[in-house]
């Protein structure tokens, strides 16, 4: 090929969770932090959701088979019956080995999980840009309280939610 010819990508489905966006008022150093601190708190279980969401789907925190028993419960989760260890994670990251490497999610990224399995992070304007949702099933109450505590969903031209 001498000249460059114009491709399309494959419509495939992914599945895509959203790290927890960053509403979190200034910090003030002399001031009251009570709602800095909730919303920090909310980020970091959120974001724990997502890191055990990736394992619970095969992403693998401790390739080289180190031993996670001694590891703090946190950053645990229990898949299967195996403990298994989670991707280090924080109110304002996720670290994720990748195919390219290791990656790093941030507040409002989307984590990946590709058709082969992978996970890697991406920007909420690309992610928008490259993927529209999937019409999904009507959501239960702890979902829809979920999506909205975030809030981080839309609805389609059809009264589809994602």
């Amino acid at each position: 090929m001498t000249t460059p010819m114009k491709f399309r990508k494959k419509p495939v489905e992914i599945e895509a969770m959203q790290m927890a966006p960053d509403t979190r008022p200034a910090y003030s150093a002399d001031g009251d932090n009570d709602e800095y601190h909730a919303i920090s708190s909310a980020m970091n279980e959120h974001n724990r959701a997502v890191a055990v969401w990736m394992v619970e789907n095969g992403y693998l925190a401790n390739p080289d088979g180190e031993d996670v028993s001694e590891w703090p419960e946190s950053e645990t989760h229990v898949v299967d019956g195996e403990l298994c260890g989670l991707p280090e994670f924080g109110v304002n990251y996720i670290d994720i080995v990748t195919l390219e490497g290791e990656m790093e999610g941030r507040p409002g990224d989307y984590i990946i999980r590709g058709v082969q399995g992978e996970f890697y992070p991406c920007k909420p304007d690309i992610f928008a840009e490259t993927y529209e949702p999937v019409l999904a099933p009507e959501l239960s109450a702890s979902e829809r309280a979920e999506v909205d505590r975030f809030n981080i969903h839309e609805e389609d031209e059809r009264g589809g939610v994602w």
